[in-house]
């Protein structure tokens, strides 16, 4: 998603990593709790063990935002519409969501984009 994001948009790779991050960290939850239960600790996520896969990566999502928005202080990204719906196809086919632990369709990409964008 972030070599989409940045080629498209025209930002460098590691700014385009911190925008997808919050997003992929929550869609890949459920098929990898525990890797993004110890990846949300980094930002400071507070987990009380009792968390669903899906809580857990909402938690995770949650502190990264944070860290991004707060911490790095990046401003949101101004795409909506058209635009969004143009980066879907490209998402969904980019070679590299094949590495995912979930596969990605063009639903998937939808909700993730909207969520970099929202």
């Amino acid at each position: 998603m972030a070599h989409v994001i940045g080629s498209r948009l025209h930002m460098p790779h590691g700014r385009a990593c911190a925008y997808a991050a919050p997003v992929m960290l929550e869609f890949i939850a459920p098929a990898v709790p525990a890797r993004v239960k110890k990846t949300g600790l980094i930002p400071g996520a507070g987990f009380s063990g009792t968390e669903s896969p899906e809580e857990i990566g909402a938690k995770t999502s949650a502190a990264y935002r944070n860290f991004v928005y707060n911490t790095l202080g990046l401003e949101p990204l101004n795409v909506r519409g058209a635009d969004i719906e143009e980066l879907v196809g490209e998402v969904a086919r980019e070679p590299l969501a094949a590495l995912c632990p979930r596969a990605v369709n063009h639903e998937d990409a939808l909700v993730m984009l909207k969520g970099i964008f929202a």
